[in-house]
């Protein structure tokens, strides 16, 4: 009886799978005031015989978070992948090392025909946006630029270089003729 339920089964698997860059082990940054696009991909394979219909929740995370140009709804080919572009955007008074967390939860619909038994799976999916401060960089056409400033504290200081050799030079001088 067992091995027949798990013959039944077996026929029906379900190889759903969420990917993406973020994860609680490697989390986002983005600067305050600031939005950074990216993808998920959601994988139907490993032997998959049905499409299959994926109902995403934001569980967490709704207020830095935004799928663009799609509903909660996604359709994944047998075999497959279906592309989720993503955006996270900082409120601009956020707070250097503030953490915004994100957890989602994907979950496949059942399918089949009414009164029979059907089996669904939940994929979770979280990671952490961090306030990142900015750094301020000075790009090689800035460090190149004149400087005036510099530029005559430099003369300055070759002149009055100039000027005490001159003088020790010609201190020198006197000096040899006394003698």
């Amino acid at each position: 009886m067992l091995v027949g339920i798990l013959l039944l089964l077996a026929g029906n698997v379900l190889a759903f799978g969420v990917s993406g860059l973020y994860t609680p082990e490697h989390p986002m940054y983005v600067y305050p005031g600031e939005s950074q696009e990216f993808k998920m991909v959601l994988q139907n394979r490993g032997g998959a015989v049905d499409d299959v219909s994926v109902k995403m929740e934001m569980i967490q995370g709704s207020e830095v978070l935004e799928v663009m140009g799609s509903s909660d709804m996604f359709s994944v080919p047998a075999g497959g992948e279906t592309e989720l572009n993503m955006k996270v955007t900082v409120p601009p008074r956020a707070q250097v090392n503030d953490v915004y967390s994100v957890n989602l939860r994907f979950t496949v619909l059942a399918t089949g025909e009414p009164g029979t038994l059907a089996f669904t799976s939940s994929v979770g999916r979280q990671f952490n946006v961090i306030v990142a401060q900015k750094e301020i960089l000075v790009t090689e056409e800035e460090s190149a630029e004149f400087q005036p400033l510099l530029f005559v504290t430099l003369v300055a200081i070759a002149a009055l270089v100039g000027v005490v050799v001159f003088f020790m030079k010609k201190m020198k001088a006197k000096k040899d003729k006394r003698k």
